[in-house]
């Protein structure tokens, strides 16, 4: 085993997910890039038996780091210890990068925050966090054929200190009024030039304009352009003067600039953008745990309200699993997974234990079932130990939020949640089930509903929504199940009843209740009444402002549900506006008889 691909073991077991990139390069070296990225041992030896001098690199994102990459401003290792000390940087594992003759430095902390850049005390870089790649320490270094060394490489790494946290505060509001931040899914070309239009205004040279649009490009870009052509669009935009106008302006999803020619039409092999025959004819058909409900390899939602009974769901899932019966009376296991992981620090252990023990689980527990509660020590899931149990398992997180890091409202954090939630496929465990909660006040259980962002339903397989008849009398009310979002297979809505004994927590398939709906409450209802006299006669507030003079009327609505009545109602004012205009522009016709 040579350096590199012990360096790219080492990592996983830091719980860092590594993938290959080009020998002497930063340009990942499989189809998906850090998409790619793992922390199965075996499939990182299999990338470097190909190619030993395969550089290593770490996608930051699922492994919840966030490394503060100084780039300039550094010329020793005596400087940078003194910059560190002088701005309350704590001690924490470091990588000094290949970059010659700047003193660059990666200092590694556990968090993850919104990339971007960062100017510190006379010291600029980035903060590759979220959606960041970093060269890991024995890779060279694409320009300078330098060898990045580890520097603190015995050091624990530390928690996110204040100081870099609020370095990210500050890089997420220049951002946010320059660009977007956000992947660069399509137009990559003028993307990529208008942002290089920008840098280059702002004062860059032209050696490190072409460096920060390399990395931008394989930091923004899913699907990065080749090095060749970020490197011409660079040298392009570099022959302006940086006091001119921005080169690029951006205009219907095409750039145009005002002092020279176009881009050049691609003219290599786009073919390489998309699967092959070969490929899509030897793609498996997706694969059941249990029939039509849980695939695997999948991340699948469990969402509803509080007292939904979604833990309780939840049992009957893992139940089904290890004893090969049933789910529900209903739906057949097609596959049990080696064990079940169930990470619940929502209950308490004797709360937990008592269900466990009344569906008949205590004997699976330590052999193929293993759980936590409130009373366990926390654990998070790049954890090794954590992820060496994971292996084979199916993985129930109740609920997801508590194992969420940032802010749940942000799009940027809530799709790092998701990546770190497929990595854990990739990595080889069966399924992930994720738990969470719907908005207060929401009024249906939607994949829109959800608590946080909307993007938490975005990266999800198949979503299960779950509500109750009657909330007043949850010991003895039905459950509705509905699938708010599903692939590959058709799912009708269902009722469940509880069996009749409030101890076994058992949950039965209501024969005759496919496409089944649970009627909204009087509370409700006259929850939504207020909200949508509110929203007609103030069309114009902010989705905030109508949450907030609804709480004051004791109506608990969410946000994304004001949005989408002051939408409504604006489009019905707009309509009613046309449709009043349009039947005064007609004439009066008299009918003589």
């Amino acid at each position: 085993m040579n350096n590199l691909e012990q360096q790219a073991h080492s990592h996983i077991k830091r719980g860092w997910f590594v993938h290959p990139l080009r020998p002497a390069s930063k340009i990942p070296a499989t189809n998906h890039g850090k998409d790619d990225a793992t922390l199965d041992p075996e499939k990182v030896s299999e990338w470097w038996r190909r190619n030993p001098n395969f550089n290593v690199g770490v996608s930051t994102g699922p492994s919840g780091l966030c490394v503060l990459d100084a780039d300039h401003g550094l010329a020793s290792m005596e400087e940078f210890e003194a910059w560190r000390v002088r701005n309350r940087i704590p001690e924490t594992y470091a990588v000094r990068s290949g970059r010659r003759p700047d003193f660059g430095v990666q200092m590694y902390f556990r968090g993850s925050v919104k990339d971007g850049k960062f100017e510190l005390d006379g010291v600029s870089g980035d903060i590759k966090s979220a959606g960041g790649l970093v060269l890991a320490a024995g890779s060279v270094h694409p320009d300078t054929r330098e060898v990045y060394q580890a520097i603190y490489g015995d050091v624990p790494v530390a928690p996110m200190p204040e100081a870099v946290l609020e370095l990210a505060r500050k890089s997420r509001a220049a951002a946010s009024v320059q660009d977007d931040g956000e992947p660069i899914t399509h137009d990559r070309n003028s993307r990529l030039t208008s942002i290089a239009g920008r840098l280059r205004n702002a004062g860059l040279t032209a050696a490190a304009l072409e460096a920060a649009l390399l990395q931008t490009n394989l930091d923004r870009c899913p699907d990065p352009l080749d090095e060749e052509e970020v490197k011409r669009i660079a040298a392009n935009v570099a022959r302006y003067k940086p006091a001119d106008e921005p080169v690029a302006v951006t205009i219907g999803g095409k750039s145009s600039d005002a002092h020279g020619p176009q881009d050049e039409p691609f003219t290599g092999d786009w073919s390489v953008l998309f699967h092959t025959r070969e490929d899509t004819e030897n793609t498996p058909d997706p694969v059941f745990l249990i029939r039509d409900f849980l695939q695997d390899e999948s991340v699948t939602g469990i969402i509803g309200p509080a007292r939904a009974r979604k833990s309780i769901v939840t049992l009957n899932i893992i139940h089904a699993l290890l004893t090969g019966e049933r789910l529900f009376g209903k739906f057949e296991v097609k596959n049990k997974p080696e064990r079940v992981v169930y990470l619940c620090p929502e209950s308490g252990k004797k709360s937990l234990g008592r269900r466990i023990r009344n569906m008949g689980l205590l004997p699976y527990v330590g052999e193929s079932l293993f759980f936590t509660s409130m009373n366990s020590d926390p654990v998070a899931l790049n954890d090794p130990r954590l992820l060496a149990a994971m292996k084979g398992a199916v993985v129930f997180i109740d609920t997801a939020i508590r194992f969420f890091k940032g802010d749940e409202n942000s799009s940027e954090y809530m799709k790092a949640f998701g990546e770190q939630c497929h990595g854990l496929v990739r990595h080889g465990v069966k399924a992930v089930v994720l738990l969470h909660h719907t908005a207060k006040g929401a009024e249906n259980v939607t994949l829109e509903s959800g608590r946080g962002s909307g993007d938490f339903g975005g990266f999800l397989t198949c979503c299960w929504g779950t509500t109750l008849s009657d909330y007043e009398d949850a010991y003895n009310a039905q459950s509705l199940m509905s699938c708010v979002k599903q692939r590959d297979f058709q799912a009708d809505s269902f009722k469940l009843a509880p069996s009749g004994n409030q101890d076994d927590f058992f949950l039965q398939y209501v024969e005759g209740s496919a496409n089944a709906r649970v009627q909204v409450g009087a509370k409700e209802k006259a929850g939504k009444a207020k909200a949508l006299a509110f929203a007609r006669a103030n069309p114009d507030v902010t989705a905030q402002a109508m949450q907030r003079a609804l709480a004051e009327q004791g109506v608990a609505y969410s946000e994304s549900a004001c949005r989408g009545m002051l939408r409504g109602v604006r489009a019905l004012k707009i309509t009613e506006s046309s449709s009043n205009v349009l039947h005064q522009q007609i004439p009066t016709t008299t009918h003589v008889t």
